[in-house]
């Protein structure tokens, strides 16, 4: 009798507290104190050494853009194995986007993957693979870029694709949710949550 009761109790105390706990959270969450959410997929960090990689590989990306040398960036799609149609149709794209939205100005980082094994998904290619999403603002308005890499020997960047589309109404308000949480919780805590992570911002 004493043993259930004193089960009774503990299962009581434990209610509690996690009653308590809850209504603390609920009540922070209210005052603005900070805020608890679930991270979107494709929202890897680049680290400073991957950021540099990749910026400078845009940069040359946009060089080679500006001069008309589209046989370097097609003799980078080959090197990643990527077939002749589909080296064809990217070189398309990037002249058809280049003449709709002019030179572009500037460039915000907006999503990444995690880097994996690029032969997980491209038979017969080396390196690590990253996709990285990014709002572009060009001379005739802003588009959003996608660029996906192959990293070779920690420092060899080459690309394996590049997609352009409009920007989609839930990506602008994305973009502008994050900026506000940047702005008012600039300090986070992450907890692994399966492909995701749970973000505690304050």
């Amino acid at each position: 009798m004493i043993m259930k009761r004193t089960i009774l109790y503990s299962f009581a105390a434990l209610f509690l507290v996690v009653v308590g706990l809850f209504l603390v959270v609920v009540v922070l969450l209210k005052s603005g104190l900070f805020y608890l959410g679930i991270s979107p997929y494709f929202h890897y960090r680049l680290n400073e050494n991957e950021l540099k990689l990749i910026d400078d590989a845009i940069l040359k990306f946009r060089e080679r853009v500006e001069n008309g040398r589209f046989d370097e960036i097609q003799k980078e799609l080959a090197e990643n194995q990527r077939d002749e149609s589909y080296q064809k149709e990217t070189i398309a794209i990037i002249k058809n986007n280049r003449e709709k939205y002019g030179k572009p100005l500037s460039k915000e980082f907006f999503r990444a993957t995690p880097p994996e094994s690029a032969s997980k998904y491209y038979k017969n290619t080396e390196g690590a693979f990253y996709e990285t999403w990014y709002f572009t603002n060009a001379e005739n308005g802003e588009f959003h870029e996608t660029f996906d890499w192959t990293i070779k020997d920690k420092n060899e960047v080459k690309l394996l694709g590049y997609e352009v589309s409009k920007l989609q109404d839930w990506e602008i308000k994305t973009r502008e949710k994050e900026k506000y949480l940047n702005a008012n919780y600039p300090n986070e805590i992450r907890i692994p949550f399966g492909a995701r992570f749970i973000e505690i911002r304050y």
